[in-house]
C-alpha cells in the first residue's frame, strides 16, 4: 500500500489524473479515486483536470460551472462553486446529434456555451466566476443570469 503522507503533490496529481484517464480508455465504472489519488486542495483538483487533459490530448475548449448555489454545494460536500473543462472532443455542434449509447449514468447533463463578446481582462485574486458577476453585476449567480444569446450582445444581461 502506497503511503498518501509521503506522496509529493505532482505524484499525487499525476496518479489521480492517469486513474481517471485510464478509466476512461477501458469504459470502467469507479465509485472514488484511488486513496493516493485524492487531492488535497482545490489547487491540487484543477491540476488534475489541466493533466488530464494532456493526457487525453484534448485541448479545453471552454469551462463550466457547478456548485453555484449553496444547496448544490451541501449536495456534493464542497465550499463553493467548481469549475470544469469542457474539452475539444465533448463539444457537440448545433443541431448535432448526441449518442447516449454506452451511458451508464442513464442521464443527460447539456451544457450550454456561450461566447463573450470581449475579453475579460485579467485581475488578480479573482476567481472565473467572480470576473464574470462583476462585468455583469446584476447577476448573483448563474442560477439566475441569463447571457445574451448573441456573442456580439453587450451587457446588460437579463436577470430573473
Amino acid at each position: 500500500m502506497t503511503d498518501v503522507s509521503a506522496m509529493s503533490s505532482t505524484e499525487k496529481i499525476e496518479r489521480g489524473a492517469t486513474a481517471v484517464h485510464q478509466v476512461g480508455l477501458q469504459g470502467a465504472v469507479i465509485d472514488a479515486l484511488p486513496a493516493e489519488a485524492v487531492p488535497a486542495t482545490r489547487a491540487e483538483a484543477y491540476a488534475m483536470q489541466t493533466r488530464y487533459a494532456e493526457l487525453e490530448g484534448q485541448p479545453t475548449r471552454g469551462w463550466k460551472i457547478a456548485a453555484t448555489s449553496e444547496a448544490g454545494q451541501r449536495h456534493i460536500n464542497v465550499d463553493g462553486p467548481l469549475g470544469g473543462r469542457v474539452l475539444a472532443d465533448r463539444v457537440q455542434g448545433d443541431g448535432e446529434a448526441v449518442s447516449l449509447s454506452g451511458n451508464s449514468m442513464c442521464l443527460a447533463e447539456p451544457e450550454f456555451v456561450f461566447v463573450l463578446g470581449t475579453a475579460l481582462p485579467p485581475r488578480p485574486n479573482l476567481t472565473p466566476s467572480t470576473r464574470l458577476w462583476r462585468r455583469w453585476p446584476h447577476c448573483t449567480s448563474a442560477s439566475n443570469c441569463q447571457v445574451p444569446a448573441s456573442p456580439m450582445s453587450p451587457p446588460p444581461v437579463h436577470c430573473r
